[in-house]
């Protein structure tokens, strides 16, 4: 840990909906940069809805009394997962699938890949407002 603040860089710690409260007080104590909250149990990628539980799950996280962003992902890949991730308490969503799906699907013409990018990042940066 010394070494990667010395070096200006954090250790980023993940929780899960499933992590015991004793776990949670000692990742809150110890991470740097943000807490990623991991959303839900299972793999990333794109979901219909985010967990239903996720306003439950943040406020554990926030009573623990974090110094650094709660930052939620996996799964969250709409404006709409978005605001939701927001309305739950969390500090950010992280989007990850959604946009990789982009690059993929765009990867034959970099200006197309630029236009569809901003477009979508500017929409979820509207709904995390």
């Amino acid at each position: 840990m010394k070494a990667l603040r010395k070096n200006g860089r954090n250790l980023i710690l993940l929780t899960a909906p499933t992590t015991p409260d004793k776990r949670l007080k000692a990742v809150v104590q110890k991470a740097g940069g943000f807490i990623y909250a991991v959303s839900h149990l299972g793999t990333t990628g794109e979901k219909k809805a985010v967990n239903k539980e996720l306003p439950e799950y943040v406020g554990r996280i926030k009573a623990a009394k974090p110094k650094v962003p709660v930052a939620v992902g996996f799964g969250v890949t709409t404006p709409l997962h978005v605001k939701e991730v927001i309305a739950s308490g969390a500090d950010a969503a992280i989007v990850g699938s959604a946009l990789v799906a982009i690059i993929q699907k765009n990867s034959q013409s970099k200006k197309k890949l630029a236009e569809e990018l901003s477009d979508y990042t500017k929409k979820l940066k509207n709904a995390a407002k």
